[in-house]
Order: structure tokens, then C-alpha cells, then sequence
């Protein structure tokens, strides 16, 4: 509940952007209606998340809420955000091709989504070509994106933060060795994330004395197998960085 109600709390912020950004555009929007004597602008905004995630479900339930607070308490406002959503499955080809078909059949004025790197990465591409805002809810990552793409905005905090959070607590408690458990990344170089970690540990004298990747596509029994291992080494801190 605590991260949903983040969530929406960073989404109600996204709104109001959108809406004060949208209302102040020389471009009308694509559709209008008329409420009483006052004329409501509807600005079409697509939404491009991966529906069988949790992730993906809770921003679809914190986008909704955030939208009813925002306009629940702001009814002078002349433009009315209309979702489109439209479900990735998690495939980054399918965030790009859902996006081309927002920009075409919705009119779509902005998109909200990209949930991975690889999809922020496609859709900066894609914002920048056809001159639309995307805002993404991936972490930061290697690729330059926010400085090549004027039309992309990243709204997640950058993870090394989080580093810096778990560092700063096993030096309160004066640990000096570590277990890093992370996700394994098809046999490629590791995340930045973890280089980051490794980097940032070894600055603090924080030793990394062993490190076990575990695969996505792991079966509980192999998991519980590398877990046994583990137990057996004497460093008794775990540090799990996981999706």
C-alpha cells in the first residue's frame, strides 16, 4: 500500500505537469466538448505498460487514482487527460509498435511508459522523431538518453542513490564483508547498477567477498540449492538487488 501510495503521489505530479504543459500548447487538442457553458479540452495521452507485471499494474491503479484526485480538486481547469493503454507483454518491440499506433490512431498529444531501459532507450528515439513527449517510469541507466532527447523526461530515482543508502547502513554497523545476490543478465556484463556497487564498496572499504547471479528463468529448487551454498560461507550480510 505505502508503494502504491508513492506511486500515485509521483504520478499526481506528472499530471499536473501534463495538464499545465498541454493547456499552455498553441496546438488544440484533438477533440473538445462542451460542459454547461465552459468548452473542456480532452488531451489524449497513451499509456504503454506491461499488464502481466506487478509493476505494471500498480502504475495503471496509480495513474487512474492520481487523474480522479488531480480533477477532483481541480475542476477549473480546461483540459481533461484521456488515457489509451496499451500492453507491452514486457517485449520492447511491442512498447514501439504500441506506441506507433497511439501516435496514429489515438492522436495522442503524450505517452507515459517504457518500464525498461531498452524501451526508454526505443521510445526517447521515437519522441524525438516525431516530436512527442514520452515520460518513462524506467530507473536511469548507461545510455544518455535526457541529453540527446529533448522530448523524453525520466521520472525514477537513479538506483545508485540506493547504494549510497546501503552502504551508509552497513558502515553504522561496521560490517566489513558482504554477499551480493543478484539477477543474472544472459551471460552479459553486469547491470550498471552492480558495477556501481562494487565500485562504490570498494571506496568504502566494504569488502564483496562473494557474488551469486541467479537467473530469471531459475526453478524454486535451483534458487533454494545456491541458497544452501551460501549458508555455508562464514559472511552472514546479504545484499540482494533483484527484479
Amino acid at each position: 500500500m505505502e508503494m502504491k501510495r508513492k506511486n500515485q503521489n509521483l504520478l499526481l505530479f506528472v499530471i499536473i505537469y501534463l495538464t499545465i504543459c498541454l493547456e499552455n500548447l498553441s496546438a488544440k487538442p484533438v477533440l473538445t466538448n462542451k460542459t454547461g457553458n465552459e468548452m473542456v479540452y480532452e488531451v489524449h495521452v497513451g499509456v504503454i505498460l506491461d499488464m502481466g507485471s506487478l509493476e505494471g499494474k500498480i502504475l495503471q491503479s496509480c495513474i487512474s487514482m492520481a487523474i480522479s484526485d488531480f480533477y477532483s480538486g481541480h475542476h477549473y481547469y480546461k483540459t481533461r487527460l484521456v488515457l489509451h493503454t496499451r500492453d507491452s507483454k514486457g517485449e520492447t518491440l511491442n512498447a514501439l509498435s504500441a506506441a506507433l499506433n497511439l501516435l496514429e490512431d489515438a492522436k495522442v498529444g503524450a505517452i507515459l511508459g517504457a518500464q525498461t531501459s531498452w524501451e526508454a532507450k526505443f521510445l526517447a528515439e521515437f519522441g524525438d522523431k516525431y516530436k512527442i513527449p514520452v515520460i518513462s517510469f524506467s530507473t536511469p541507466s548507461s545510455f544518455p538518453i535526457s541529453t540527446r532527447s529533448p522530448y523524453f523526461v525520466q521520472i525514477a530515482h537513479d538506483q545508485t542513490s540506493q547504494v549510497k543508502g546501503v552502504a551508509a547502513l552497513i558502515e553504522i554497523y561496521k560490517w566489513r564483508n558482504v554477499i551480493l545476490i543478484h539477477e543474472e543478465n544472459d551471460g552479459l556484463n553486469l547491470d550498471d547498477t552492480i558495477s556501481y556497487m562494487a565500485a562504490f564498496f570498494e571506496e568504502k572499504n566494504i569488502r564483496i567477498a562473494f557474488m551469486s547471479a541467479i537467473a530469471a528463468s531459475s526453478e524454486d529448487d535451483q534458487i533454494i540449492e545456491q541458497l544452501h551454498e551460501l549458508r555455508t560461507l562464514q559472511t552472514t550480510v546479504f545484499i540482494v538487488h533483484l527484479s
